[in-house]
């Protein structure tokens, strides 16, 4: 996927955004056959895909205060997302990003970065 010009997507370290297909029928991508996936890998220029069409799509998870997000595991079968931040854990739901459940842990006094 490419993207350029005044369409590009920057990403915030202070957020976490999260490409999720929802499995209804109104957002339904379509499905490519293996010859239309060749065609397009031998095409001189890729086709772009602007992140407002994948807008339907997406979702944004913040908590305040908190960066440095990073997943952790995916549980399929929970449809749970584990995600650690700066001192956090969290435990979100794949069909919307939204919260179930938070832990704070203090940094162990060892590994605190000195002021």
């Amino acid at each position: 996927m490419a993207v350029s010009g005044a369409k590009a997507v920057l990403l915030s370290f202070a957020s976490l955004f999260l490409l999720t297909f929802h499995l209804s029928a109104a957002h339904r991508i379509p499905d490519y056959a293996e010859e239309d996936e060749e065609k397009q890998c031998s095409r001189r220029e890729h086709p772009m895909i602007y992140f407002e069409d994948l807008k339907p799509w997406v979702s944004n998870f913040t908590y305040s205060g908190v960066r440095d997000f990073s997943q952790l595991a995916l549980d399929a079968n929970r449809n749970q997302l584990i995600v650690g931040a700066r001192n956090y854990l969290f435990r979100l739901s794949l069909y919307n990003v939204s919260l179930i459940q938070k832990k704070r842990n203090k940094a162990v006094s060892s590994t605190q970065l000195s002021k």
